[in-house]
């Protein structure tokens, strides 16, 4: 049964006094709402005030980040606007969702998909389970409101950022420009077998393929076969090409039944894989695009990365890469070289030494040293501290990235109980995630690289690839390199057990050495002194010539009471003054200081 509409009379909306004149509607305009947070069970709310005017066209919804301790299954969330109309975006029953993470999720009508049919946490634009159309035609000025209700005690969460977009204006295509036609390109395919490979519990397995060709990749396809006895449904599969970046091909919970037989993974497929039926033979359309490999180097290791969730065995029967490539370099043809002539030095001659030419110095090449930790276990309810030595001893950092090859969680524990942070020698911590922001139960071939694109925290287990972390590497810069970094794990996790029994404890694994890189700050360059310039020997000052001064005679004047008199001078002569000199000759019983 859907949550009691009651959510609607527990709001009071903010009443507004609406001008009567039509108005324009605002376009493309995004109002940001205010924080919503709840800890115990029953309805909170967070508002969105809108002061611009007009009627409703569409409406969209932008969560950047909203969290729960216990699974959005046991939330409803709903959008109601200042008319008291709402709309569900997901409820307890017939809109559920899972998964602990909303990280930059869009509701929009006109999304793909419905949230329902997504994956936790939702990145991307999904459809509400209710239409916003509903608004349509609506006032918008007013109070809006996001109202979450939490069915479960000690469910905690929080909608930290979210925003509402009113009246976007849908853009008119803009017709193709008439271009040349493209020099045809010569792609050459070939397909690139592997081995095959088994796996056998939770974690990550890698297959290999190699190749020493050079060229720049133009399409990638993956044909494959393969069994899993426990099902298909706790597994996923990857392509990670020779660059690091990994394309999901299916993940988790998306395939049924037990096998792939025979199965192409190729971007034009008309099926997609999820919509497939076991044993899914012939073309399928990846859940990520292959074609993000396009332009890369072809040469290096492709592989092939199965994540299990599950202690059931499975087997790669058999795997190859289909590329097609351009630019492919073969092995080069040796051309000979012409002998030059030799010319004799004549006997007694001495070669004059050729004046030395300074030369600049050597820009050094870029170098980041590496090291390597050792595996660890980290008990439940147990924070573990993993030293390693500094790669180097000198320098200051200038960049930190950090691998991990593969961690996970024995027993019934997961990622949602780990956080992990990494410290430096000076003593500055960087979170590389909390506790509570990822799921499943490993981490397997993953970078922490500021520069990535995604954070971790919108990837799925075992988040295979380049990932930001949840703070920032670039805390460390223009720290000393040299000294003990240490990797720091706190596993929360204790299972529930009878009273009269032992506590069981589920363990966070390294099972493989993890690896810290550090680039250090480039030299200074060493400044070349400038020679001083010669003193310049001062010209000397000649004053200009003085100008000629002519002098000009006026009349005189006569006053006998108070009054202003004057006289004209008149001058004929042509020029430029550059200078005026006046000289008077008075006579009379008067003060000069009553005159002007």
């Amino acid at each position: 049964m859907k949550t009691p509409r009651y959510l609607r009379y527990a709001i009071f909306s903010i009443a507004v006094l609406l001008f009567a004149c039509v108005s324009n509607p605002t376009l493309a305009t995004e109002y940001p709402g205010g924080f919503v947070e709840w800890t115990q069970p029953g309805t909170v709310v967070g508002l969105c005030p809108v002061v611009d005017t007009g009627q409703i066209t569409n409406v969209s919804l932008f969560i950047n980040s909203a969290s729960t301790s216990r699974g959005f299954e046991n939330n409803t969330m709903v959008l109601i606007s200042p008319d008291g109309t709402d709309i569900y975006l997901f409820d307890l029953l017939a809109y559920q969702i899972s998964g602990a993470s909303l990280f930059h999720t869009r509701f929009i009508d006109t999304a793909p998909v419905i949230i329902t049919d997504g994956i936790p946490p939702y990145v991307g634009s999904f459809q509400p389970g209710e239409s916003f159309f509903n608004f349509n035609g609506e006032w918008m000025t007013g109070t809006w409101t996001l109202a979450v209700y939490n069915n479960a005690n000690g469910n905690i969460g929080a909608v930290t950022d979210w925003s509402l977009i009113i009246n976007q204006a849908t853009p008119i295509p803009t017709p193709s420009p008439v271009l040349p036609t493209p020099t045809p390109i010569s792609v050459t395919y070939k397909e690139y077998p592997g081995s095959s490979f088994s796996w056998n519990g939770i974690g990550a397995t890698t297959g290999t393929i190699g190749i020493e060709e050079q060229g720049i990749v133009y399409e990638v396809n993956l044909k494959l076969s393969a069994n899993a006895t426990g099902g298909l449904v706790p597994i996923g599969m990857y392509l990670q090409s020779p660059e690091g970046d990994s394309m999901a091909l299916f993940n988790q919970n998306q395939l049924a039944d037990y096998s792939l037989y025979l199965t192409t993974f190729d971007d034009s497929a008309d099926q997609p894989i999820i919509s497939g039926v076991a044993p899914y033979i012939g073309p399928y359309r990846p859940v990520d695009n292959l074609a993000f490999f396009n332009n890369q180097s072809l040469i290096g290791d492709w592989s092939l990365i199965v994540y299990s969730n599950s202690a059931d065995a499975g087997e790669v029967t058999d795997w190859s890469l289909i590329i097609g490539s351009t630019g492919r370099i073969g092995t080069p043809t040796p051309t000979i070289t012409p002998r030059t002539s030799v010319t004799t030095t004549p006997v007694g001659y001495k070669t004059p030494s050729p004046t030395p030419t300074a030369m600049p110095s050597p820009t050094p090449a870029d170098y980041c040293p590496v090291t390597s930790g050792s595996p660890f276990t980290a008990l439940g309810q147990q924070v573990k501290w993993c030293p390693i030595q500094a790669p180097t001893t000198e320098g200051r950092v200038d960049k930190v990235t950090l691998y991990i090859n593969e961690f996970h969680i024995t027993g019934e524990g997961d990622l949602d109980f780990v956080g992990m942070w990494l410290v430096s020698p000076n003593d500055t911590v960087v979170e590389l995630f909390p506790k509570h922001v990822l799921e499943e139960h490993a981490l397997s071939a993953t970078w922490f690289n500021d520069s990535a694109t995604r954070e971790i925290t919108e990837g799925l287990g075992p988040y295979i690839g380049e990932w930001r972390p949840t703070g920032l590497l670039s805390d460390f810069n223009g720290e000393d390199i040299a000294g003990t970094w240490n990797l720091v794990i706190y596993n929360d996790y204790v299972c529930e057990q009878d009273p009269d029994e032992p506590p069981c404890e589920d363990s966070a694994e390294l099972a493989e050495n993890w690896v810290l890189e550090i680039c250090p700050m480039p030299p200074s360059p060493t400044q070349t002194p400038t020679p001083d310039a010669p003193t310049p020997t001062p010209t000397p000052f000649v004053p200009p010539p003085q100008p000629a001064c002519t002098g000009y005679s006026g009349g005189s004047i006569t006053g006998s009471s108070v009054g202003t008199f004057s006289d004209i001078l008149s001058i004929s002569d042509s020029g430029s003054v550059v200078d005026v000199k006046v000289e008077l000759q008075t006579s009379g019983n008067f003060d000069l200081k009553q005159l002007t």
